[in-house]
């Protein structure tokens, strides 16, 4: 990762189904039943250019969040990094 770039990666905690994961990768694809760190949720195609801001699709597969349960973003850059991210929107489908 160079001083421009950062990584968006989603967790879903244990939830009262017991549903879970680990720390799943925004910019890598999802792959069936692979739900551990560093394993892709990306779903569809990767926008990386955030210049005039960008849509990417992550799923869970099977597993999910019910109602007042949560998931968490967490996004490493590199301590050079001199952007910004003013805006997370998300979107339930």
């Amino acid at each position: 990762m160079s001083g421009d770039e950062f990584q968006v990666f989603l967790k879903i905690p244990l939830t009262d189904a017991a549903m879970t994961t680990g720390w799943m990768d925004l910019a890598s694809s999802f792959q069936t039943d692979q739900y551990d760190d560093d394993d892709g949720c990306l779903y569809g195609s990767l926008t990386s250019d955030i210049s005039g801001g960008a849509t990417n699709s992550a799923t869970f597969g099977g597993q999910s969040v019910d109602n007042n349960e949560y998931i968490v973003i967490k996004i490493v850059a590199d301590k050079t990094w001199t952007g910004n991210i003013d805006a997370i929107t998300i979107a339930w489908s």
